[in-house]
């Protein structure tokens, strides 16, 4: 679900000193893929706080068997979230070059939090997540995680209502928030 960004900067945040936790190794069960904008920083697993991982377990605990949360991304620097969010900016700007800067910001924001707001990722708040049967993704339209070669088509898709997806990828998507 996406917050207008008003209302997003309305929330106040306070630390809770939460540690932060190694999710695949918190649960084995629960699989992790480490996205490419990752690979060339310190942070080569996800950590998630530790609430959180407690939560997917729980999920974890519900699923059928040979079926998993795969997570592609916890906490996340702001360094990392700032070239993500330019990425698909300039990706946007590219593929509509008659819109104003606002149009572009909005249509990004539907993909990635901005990095001047306080990004839900770089709290340790956020992660991005899917679920795989029997070692596959479940269809739910887009492939996780996005990249910024991930085309227009997918892209509208991802949103967790959007009306652009087949009756399979609206099942598996319900299926999807019904267990969390």
């Amino acid at each position: 679900m996406i917050i207008p960004e008003k209302e997003l900067n309305k929330i106040s945040i306070r630390e809770n000193n939460e540690g932060l936790v190694d999710i695949s190794k918190f649960d084995n069960r629960i699989k992790t893929i480490i996205p490419e904008y990752m690979k060339d920083t310190s942070l080569k697993r996800i950590l998630v706080r530790k609430s959180v991982a407690e939560k997917l377990k729980e999920i974890q605990n519900k699923l059928p068997k040979n079926t998993n949360l795969v997570l592609t991304s916890g906490v996340r620097p702001l360094n990392i979230q700032k070239e993500i969010f330019d990425s698909f900016y300039e990706k946007i700007k590219r593929d509509n070059p008659n819109w104003i800067n606002e149009q572009i910001r909005e249509e990004t924001r539907k993909i990635v939090a901005p990095p001047d707001s306080i990004p839900p990722h770089s709290t340790g708040g956020a992660i991005d997540l899917t679920i795989y049967k029997n070692k596959k993704q479940l269809d739910m339209g887009c492939e996780i995680p996005m990249t910024i070669n991930t085309n227009n088509s997918e892209i509208d898709k991802f949103p967790t209502n959007t009306k652009n997806i087949t009756k399979e990828q609206r099942k598996n998507r319900e299926f999807f928030i019904n267990i969390m």
